[in-house]
């Protein structure tokens, strides 16, 4: 899974700026299938999030698989770069990792602290989807 994050991660490491990974989040923000309005409920939104964000997390065969939006466009590139990591993997390879991703791509300088605790009630669903 590591190898996986790391070929996800590349491309916003190459960056020099933290205004040019605000913008990669961006644009990948403006990527992806639609979220079903169906599934913007109570159960799937994410509590702590300065704006309106949903994620639906299922697993099948212990296989996870999420989807997610954001009315952020920024927040919305980060669930799908999330989206991107997890989507697919074993629920004890999600669970399980610990590798750094967020601080190596400096997250927490990219957003206002407010932002960064939305960001991580994101991850932190996701990674506690099975406890």
């Amino acid at each position: 899974m590591n190898t996986k994050i790391e070929s996800l991660i590349q491309p916003i490491l190459a960056l020099n700026t933290w205004e040019e990974r605000y913008r990669y989040f961006i644009d990948l923000g403006r990527t992806g299938p639609d979220f079903p309005s169906s599934l913007k409920t109570n159960e799937n939104v994410i509590k702590g999030c300065q704006s309106d964000a949903w994620l639906y997390i299922e697993s099948v065969n212990g296989i996870v698989y999420i989807s997610g939006y954001s009315t952020s466009i920024f927040v919305n590139g980060f669930i799908r770069l999330l989206i991107n990591i997890y989507s697919g993997e074993n629920n004890i390879n999600i669970k399980n990792n610990s590798y750094p991703f967020l601080a190596l791509i400096g997250m927490q300088e990219m957003v206002t602290p407010m932002r960064g605790n939305g960001l991580l009630a994101i991850h932190n669903k996701i990674k506690r989807f099975h406890e």
